[in-house]
């Protein structure tokens, strides 16, 4: 078995580090994150920004860099998430307008978007890329859905304060009709998502359609609900007949 290399690790820690909530950080919050002696942590960090991993912000601070993107945007383009729901979205946008998204699911709770397809001139602000917390957007409850109970209570520990059991409530509910509904993501917007699923039924992330509120009575979610599942299918349904799995 050949030997790992503990500064190869180091720096994938210290990579690991950054999320949303710490974008930008000193070399003193990064040990202090990490628990990498301070003295490591800055020599880890000019190595990476010599290598694009990560960027020396002018004002103090690094966060990630342009390397991560491009890495990143492999790992997303090995499965092709985007390229079997790109036709799905765009008759969904066409026959029912909206801001329609795709959402995959990451580890740790997280869902990254992938596209986009305006219809109603922007009604939602997550840009593709945005990395947001699952249980916070439809799209991420609908994915979440397709998990039991102590997958969910894991992935929630990492968000102190949150109240489970009615998150639980809400995950049953979606699985029981098959489509997510969150007016909660962003002001007077409702958004309704349905879980995509890979070769082998694993939910690999959801597609959604955001609306205004005042449009959503209770016949038109329900409707919007049962168009975005049957997209959702036949997103699903085509990643199966391509073998891909997550």
């Amino acid at each position: 078995m050949a030997e790992r290399v503990e500064a190869v690790l180091k720096a994938a820690k210290v990579l690991r580090a950054f999320d949303p909530q710490h974008r930008i950080m000193t070399v003193r919050e990064i040990s202090a994150r990490t628990g990498i002696p301070r003295s490591t942590c800055h020599a880890l960090c000019v190595t990476l920004v010599e290598a694009r991993m990560l960027e020396a912000m002018h004002e103090g601070g690094y966060r990630l860099g342009p390397a991560v993107a491009w890495l990143g945007a492999q790992v997303f383009e090995r499965i092709g998430l985007a390229e079997a729901a790109t036709r799905t979205m765009e008759n969904l946008a066409k026959h029912f307008g909206g801001d329609v998204q795709l959402g995959q699911y990451v580890a740790k709770g997280w869902i990254v978007y992938l596209h986009h397809v305006e219809h109603d001139g922007g009604l939602v602000h997550h840009r593709v890329g945005a990395r947001v917390p699952a249980f916070r957007n439809a799209c991420g409850r609908a994915a979440m859905s397709r998990f039991d109970q102590l997958e969910v209570a894991d992935i929630m520990t990492r968000h102190p304060g949150v109240d489970l059991d009615p998150l639980l409530r809400d995950l049953t509910l979606t699985r029981e009709r098959g489509f997510a509904v969150s007016d909660s993501s962003q002001p007077q917007i409702r958004s309704v998502a349905a879980s995509i699923l890979d070769a082998e039924g694993n939910a690999v992330g959801a597609v959604s359609v955001a609306q205004r509120r005042s449009v959503m009575n209770e016949r038109r979610t329900l409707a919007l609900g049962n168009a975005v599942r049957a997209a959702a299918q036949e997103i699903s349904q085509r990643l199966a007949t391509r073998g891909i799995r997550a």
